[in-house]
């Protein structure tokens, strides 16, 4: 049983860990597909979607959020680290520290306003498609959400390399 718990650890784990990953590729593969249909429909068959313009618009916004968690796992956001780069390595990473908590106290004030939309849109449809919005609009949520847990994994890992336990 034990080593049971431990592959069902390690598949959790991988999961986890390629969360973003996972869905992204999801959601570029059903934009993909619903364009490429869009497109099939328009000009072989002289009749568009209704609902393929909408869906692929709705995705794209849920990618853009699901990137932001995404550089931030990868330690890829933007930054200007001329001169950060020639200080020393744990004060580089302190000034990481600092910089991650301000960017999940920020996350955290947009997923308030993101949860605000999300409860007030109950009721409320999409036009083309007749998609709760409550299902659009948990998109930059659950990035938002997911973004303040990976700024708190990078805030733990330079925490790591300032205290010396271990190398960048």
């Amino acid at each position: 049983m034990d080593q049971l718990e431990e592959e069902y650890m390690k598949k959790l784990r991988w999961v986890w860990d390629n969360f973003e990953e996972i869905l992204l590729v999801l959601i570029i593969a059903v934009i993909t597909l619903a364009s490429g249909l869009q497109v099939v429909c328009r000009y072989l068959f002289n009749s568009s979607l209704t609902w393929s313009e909408e869906l692929s618009r709705y995705l794209f916004v849920w990618t853009g959020f699901l990137t932001l968690s995404l550089s931030i796992k990868a330690h890829s956001i933007i930054s200007i680290d001329a001169f950060v780069l020639w200080m020393p390595k744990r004060i580089r990473a302190g000034l990481n520290v600092l910089v991650y908590i301000f960017c999940a106290a920020v996350f955290a004030v947009l997923s308030v306003n993101a949860y605000h939309m999300v409860t007030s849109s109950t009721g409320q449809v999409s036009p083309a498609m007749g998609l709760p919005l409550a299902i659009v609009y948990i998109g930059p949520l659950l990035g938002l959400v997911l973004s303040i847990i990976r700024s708190f994994g990078r805030v733990a890992r330079e925490c790591k390399v300032v205290i010396g336990k271990e190398a960048e």
